[in-house]
């Protein structure tokens, strides 16, 4: 389970650490899960982050 500020934080990363981080997602992906609160807020604040 993902809180928001993990999802954020996928935009400061460099290239390399967010295409592994995707690498590991996706070997686990069938366990994974996004409370739809921490969806909502992500929609909320990530274009706010892409312009910082």
């Amino acid at each position: 389970m993902f809180d928001t500020n993990v999802l954020l934080n996928l935009y400061g990363y460099a290239k390399q650490t967010r295409e592994d981080f995707f690498s590991i997602l996706q070997s686990i992906n069938e366990k994974l899960w996004i409370p739809y609160h921490a969806g909502l807020e992500y929609q909320r604040r990530r274009l706010n982050i892409i312009r910082n």
